[in-house]
Formats: structure tokens, C-alpha cells, sequence
């Protein structure tokens, strides 16, 4: 009778904590103009995020010792990233007819080299009420018009992507190590950033009984953080880069209708359509394409091949890349085919 865990096998692989605290301070302010109240809502504020993700093997109940296992495999491993921010905003009323929110914020991501890890991103947005400032015809209960700027950003999604580790390697003399990963470091990742123009219409009519939002949206995102294939001959795998521009535009319609409306009784209908063009604009300085997916003996296909620049991406709405990890959904049966 062996001497371990009452369990024949046990997979502890891995467990995520975030943590996080932010403390924030508002004011709001109110003065007469042209008889007229006018509101500034101010906030400011500082965030921190901290997440650490393990993947080891931790002793579970019972266990005695690893040469009792018929097999045994462990790769501990333990990655922690931190995420430093201060915000602030700034909310305009006036007349409750015009509004106009101002924000900004900058973040220091711990994944990025000290050279390049702080990004500041600000927005302004504003909305004006258009039936409450000219008489419209009485059909329209409510017509707002809408539009924004923003910009938004992120770190290296591997906290260890901008350094070399390096591990133990085999050896019959003296200690040797090795390179750890197949993926060069790069210390000179920058933040990618995504930059978005959006205007919209807003109706409400006959008494709220029929209603039409309309969007329209332009993104385009820059210094995207991917990891791309390069000649093993390196002897490497892979590499992290700031691959260039992703275009991400079109236009989105929300058509809402309450058909029946009796007493405490109604039928709420919604039907909305979308137009999404997405393109990649170009890729980094000598690298003319990407792959999307690898293969090995050719057991599973590859759908789209790389993604040249210039071409349309693979993307839905709201997504910032055209590759798989971001939610690539498009088949192309054409371009597929067996990886030998």
C-alpha cells in the first residue's frame, strides 16, 4: 500500500486574486448665470490593481511524498502585475440642455519597461437636447444629439514579456542555465492605444411609443501588443511587438416600439442593425504579415492565413484586433486548408 493522497490523481493547476482599492473625492458647484442655474460636478481620484496568478502544485491532504506518485509533473509558477492610476472628471450642466463631461486619467503598468510604462488617455463627451431648445413638431418627444472623443489603453498582457528569465539547464559539470521562454523579451513595448470619434441621435416619439438611436463610430487603434512568429533559425519562436494601425468604423441603429400599451399592460419591442468595416492599416517597420494560427501534422486547418496590412481584419464591433484572441469569428472556407 502506497503512502499518498487518498485521490488516485490530483490537478491543482492554478488560481487568480485581483485586489483592488480606489479613493475618490467629488465636489459639486451651482451659480446663477443669465438667471439660469449652471452645475460643475469635479471628482478626482487614485486607483491600484494588483493581480497574482500561481500555477504550481500545493500539497493536498494526506501526501507524504512525490516518489509515491506513479507520475509527476509540477511547473510552479507565479506571475503578479500591478496597475497604478489617477483620474479626474469634470461634469457640465446648463440649463439641463447642454452637458459636457471632461475626463482624464494616466496609468503606470507594472508588464511595461519604466521607459515607456505611464500612458495619460482624456475624453470629452457632450450631448444637447434639441426639443427642449426649439419648438419641433408635437410627434417628437425627445430629440437629443450626441458626440465624443476618447482614448483609451493598455499594458503587455505577459508580466515577464520585456525581460529574459532564465532556468536551470542540464549538465554533467558545472551548473548551467538556460533562456526560459522561446519568446524574445522586448523592453521597449510601448502602451497600445485605441482612439474613438462617435456621434449619435437620440428620438423618441409619439409619446415614447416609437424611438431611434443612431451611431456612428470611428476607431482606430495603434501600438497593438501581439506576439508574432519568427524564423526559428533565431532560436527563437516569437517575439513581442507594437504592431501597427487597425482601423474600426461603422455605424450602429437601435429601433425600439411599444406596439401595445393598455393600463398596467405593454409590449416592448426592439430591433437593432450594425455595420462594422474593419482593417488593418499596416503592421510594424518589415513585417508584412501575421499568422493567425499554427498547425502541426496537419490534424486542423488554419482559416484566413495571415493577415496581411491593408486587408480586412477579422474582428466584430468593439473589438481592437483582428486575431483570434480577440474574439476572431470569420471562416473563410476558401482560404482554408491543412497545415502539413
Amino acid at each position: 500500500m502506497g503512502l499518498f493522497a487518498q485521490t488516485r490523481h490530483a490537478n491543482l493547476c492554478c488560481g487568480q486574486q485581483a485586489r483592488g482599492v480606489a479613493v475618490a473625492y467629488g465636489k459639486v458647484y451651482a451659480a446663477q448665470l443669465d438667471g439660469h442655474v449652471v452645475a460643475l460636478d469635479a471628482r478626482t481620484g487614485k486607483e491600484i490593481w494588483k493581480t497574482d496568478h500561481a500555477n504550481a502544485l500545493p500539497q493536498p491532504a494526506y501526501f507524504y511524498s512525490f516518489t509515491n506518485l506513479a507520475t509527476a509533473t509540477t511547473t510552479p509558477y507565479t506571475n503578479h502585475t500591478t496597475t497604478n492610476s489617477v483620474f479626474g472628471a469634470v461634469d457640465l450642466d446648463y440649463k439641463s440642455l447642454f452637458f459636457l463631461s471632461l475626463t482624464g486619467r494616466k496609468d503606470w503598468f507594472s508588464t511595461l519597461s519604466p521607459k515607456h510604462y505611464g500612458i495619460f488617455y482624456p475624453s470629452i463627451g457632450g450631448s444637447f437636447i434639441l426639443s427642449d431648445a426649439v419648438r419641433l413638431p408635437a410627434i417628437f418627444n425627445l430629440t437629443k444629439i450626441r458626440g465624443s472623443w476618447a482614448r483609451v489603453g493598455g499594458g503587455a498582457p505577459d508580466p515577464y514579456a520585456i525581460n529574459l528569465t532564465y532556468s536551470s539547464a542540464p549538465s554533467s559539470g558545472q551548473p548551467l542555465q538556460d533562456v526560459t521562454s522561446g519568446i524574445i523579451a522586448n523592453p521597449d513595448l510601448k502602451p497600445f492605444t485605441s482612439t474613438t470619434y462617435e456621434a449619435g441621435l437620440e428620438l423618441s416619439m409619439l409619446n415614447s411609443r416609437l424611438g431611434l438611436d443612431v451611431t456612428l463610430y470611428n476607431r482606430k487603434t495603434t501600438n497593438e501588443i501581439l506576439q508574432t512568429t519568427i524564423s526559428t533559425t533565431s532560436g527563437y519562436s516569437g517575439v513581442y511587438l507594437n504592431i501597427g494601425e487597425l482601423d474600426n468604423k461603422g455605424i450602429e441603429a437601435l429601433f425600439t416600439g411599444t406596439p401595445v400599451k393598455r393600463g398596467d399592460f405593454s409590449w416592448n419591442v426592439s430591433y437593432n442593425v450594425a455595420y462594422n468595416n474593419n482593417k488593418v492599416v499596416q503592421l510594424a517597420p518589415g513585417l508584412p504579415s501575421v499568422p493567425v494560427a499554427s498547425s502541426v501534422n496537419g490534424y486542423t486547418t488554419r482559416s484566413d492565413g495571415p493577415v496581411p496590412h491593408g486587408e480586412p481584419g477579422c474582428a466584430r464591433p468593439g473589438d481592437d484586433a483582428p486575431f483570434p484572441e480577440r474574439g476572431c469569428t470569420r471562416n473563410d472556407h476558401r482560404r482554408s486548408r491543412p497545415l502539413g
